[in-house]
């Protein structure tokens, strides 16, 4: 059964959030109605059974709770089905996913980690098109010289994640 529900992660950032079968199916920042209709309809495509769900998105959105307030849950740790994706794109958030909370790491690092050498451009443009965001953590990736570089739910969101994590740029 294909799920989906929406909660406020922080003022300003609404979570719509995917399941099937106990793995996370999507993940997507959204900032009004019209945002959130149009990524159910756009995630319909590859999920056509998608459905509201409910109850079944009780227990992962407390962990996520518990996530924001600190506590020791990691996101990165949850399943997640790649449904999507080029290869290149799929190795990149796979080693992605293979980060800690409180590690940084850098386009290029990430890139390497992912046997890919100088392909820290595709590696931004595959952070561009994660579907799986807080648990594809692309919030953990930075530039050179610690630069914050870019998010989905923008800047002020990717600090406030990395302050949960107790990273300070």
């Amino acid at each position: 059964m294909q799920v989906y529900s929406e909660m406020e992660l922080f003022k300003d950032f609404e979570l719509l959030v995917g399941v099937e079968g106990g793995e996370i199916i999507f993940s997507h920042h959204f900032r009004n109605n019209e945002e959130r209709e149009a990524l159910i309809g756009y995630e319909r495509r590859y999920f056509p059974q998608l459905k509201k769900g409910g109850r079944e998105m009780e227990n992962l959105f407390e962990e996520l709770i518990d996530y924001k307030k600190g506590k020791d849950i990691d996101p990165s740790q949850f399943k997640v089905k790649f449904s999507r994706g080029t290869e290149f794109e799929k190795k990149v958030w796979k080693t992605l996913k293979r980060t800690k909370k409180g590690d940084l790491i850098t386009y290029k690092k990430l890139g390497e980690l992912a046997g890919y050498q100088d392909a820290q451009r595709a590696v931004g443009n595959t952070m561009r098109k994660n579907y799986l965001i807080i648990f594809v953590p692309c919030h953990r990736v930075i530039g050179k010289g610690k630069k914050i570089g870019g998010f989905s739910a923008g800047i002020e969101n990717k600090k406030m994640l990395l302050r949960i994590e107790n990273n300070e740029l």
